[in-house]
């Protein structure tokens, strides 16, 4: 989230080559919809969304499934360029909880994902396959590794349409420990609090039934609002802690564990740049009023965590923009 952008903001970050995600131009926009025999008589639909971070350095994908009662969201998958090497990294997140985390890499517009094996699935691998002659149409298909072979077990075909509106479906919201960051839910702008300049904002939504909060970030420049980076959060089914992922629109990318402290919650992060050692720092966040917190820094000497001179103060807004 913003909190972990100032930081980055302060440390400032290179400014790398084109992405690879951006070879996956031509799954943005629009919908992806497709229909799978998976049993005999049975049919599931699906619907499909992908949508860029800023600088093409992260996508988000999100399927729903069409059922009786109506739709629902079943995956969401946050992709990103992992910052030391040109490969793919991503974790799929299914409603029921579980995070599964893989790599991958495209050429060619080909997108390769490789999952290892989850009990009680073996190793996988799924290809996102472009129709040469039609832009809008695309072909997935599933792989289970078999000693040194690989098998297709299954295939389907999506074809792109207009997007719709949102599934009326809501089910019961499941935040669990993420009930923790719910006043982060909504879109707060952020100032430097000695001089009360405005430095930026941050959105964030819940999604997949509660158990994702997704942000967006935006850095004051001037007059104008540039695109900083997009971050997924969750409460992980193995570690149990909550933890998040930023990626910036220059390629950077940080990681951090998520702590309550008190009536306020801490922030470790981890920014691992292309070039050089991971930086570790501290943010810790407190809220002075209900819609209005207060955001401190602190670096790391002689193995003591210690305060710096920056304090931010972000409060809540209207909401002016809201990305889907």
């Amino acid at each position: 989230m913003r909190l972990v952008a100032l930081l980055l903001l302060l440390l400032g970050s290179p400014a790398f080559a084109d992405s690879p995600l951006a070879a996956m131009e031509w799954l943005v926009g629009g919908q992806w919809e497709s229909k799978t025999e998976v049993a005999p008589g049975y049919a599931l639909e699906t619907r499909t969304t992908v949508a860029f971070g800023p600088g093409k350095w992260s996508m988000r994908m999100r399927q729903y499934v069409k059922a009786k009662q109506g739709e629902y969201q079943q995956y969401e998958t946050f992709f990103w360029v992992d910052p030391k090497q040109p490969r793919i990294q991503y974790i799929t997140f299914h409603t029921q909880g579980a995070a599964v985390r893989g790599t991958g890499e495209i050429k060619d517009g080909v997108m390769t994902l490789h999952q290892a094996a989850v009990n009680p699935y073996p190793e996988m691998r799924l290809v996102f396959r472009p129709n040469a002659e039609n832009r809008d149409q695309y072909r997935g298909e599933i792989f289970y590794k078999k000693g040194a072979a690989w098998d297709k077990v299954k295939s389907a075909d999506s074809t792109r349409t207009k997007l719709s509106e949102p599934p009326k479906l809501k089910p019961p919201e499941r935040r669990g420990k993420l009930e923790l960051l719910a006043k982060f839910a909504g879109d707060f702008r952020y100032f430097e609090k000695s001089s009360n300049k405005l430095l930026g904002r941050h959105f964030h939504r819940f999604s997949l039934h509660g158990r994702l909060l997704v942000g967006w970030d935006y850095e004051q420049k001037g007059d104008k609002e540039v695109p900083g980076s997009m971050s997924v959060i969750w409460s992980d089914p193995i570690s149990r802690k909550i933890e998040s992922i930023s990626v910036f629109a220059t390629g950077a990318v940080t990681t951090a564990i998520v702590q309550a402290e008190g009536e306020g919650l801490t922030w470790d992060v981890t920014d691992t740049p292309r070039e050089g050692t991971p930086v570790r720092s501290r943010v810790a966040v407190a809220w002075i009023e209900s819609n209005t917190y207060e955001m401190q820094m602190l670096t790391q000497e002689d193995g003591k965590w210690k305060l710096t001179d920056f304090v931010a103060v972000g409060r809540r807004q209207k909401p002016t923009k809201r990305p889907r």
